[in-house]
């Protein structure tokens, strides 16, 4: 799988890497970001809406699925955190205050299509 970018319809990026795990960035009205009351999509943004999603399109790493209000100076950061499947670090850079290993063990299962705000059901992963 080769890197790839995606501009989404409602003003966000989205990065896939190479390990198939997505970085999802979003600022303007549709997102926790600090131009969200803007009409503008295409407005400067130092505050955005993170969200990361593994190969299936399941939720990784975020307690409430997505980040929002991000400082848009953590993002080199999370490119690279991303890229090296380093969750803990994801989260504490989207602004949780601790990453339980054993409350997301479906950020290990790139197979998930399980998301933490609708609540973990272990039965559904083969890595629980």
């Amino acid at each position: 799988m080769k890197n790839t970018i995606r501009m989404t319809s409602q003003g966000g990026v989205q990065y896939t890497f190479d390990n198939g795990y997505t970085l999802s960035i979003g600022c303007g009205t549709s997102h926790y970001s600090s131009n969200q009351d803007n009409d503008d999509h295409f407005g400067e943004c130092t505050e955005v809406e993170i969200a990361v999603l593994n190969p299936a399109g399941g939720w990784v790493a975020l307690e409430y699925d997505v980040a929002g209000f991000v400082k848009a100076s953590c993002i080199p950061s999370l490119f690279r955190a991303v890229e090296n499947k380093d969750w803990e670090h994801v989260a504490l850079l989207c602004g949780q205050e601790e990453y339980i290993h054993s409350e997301n063990r479906r950020d290990e299962d790139p197979t998930s299509t399980q998301s933490q705000a609708c609540g973990y059901n272990a039965e559904m992963d083969q890595y629980a």
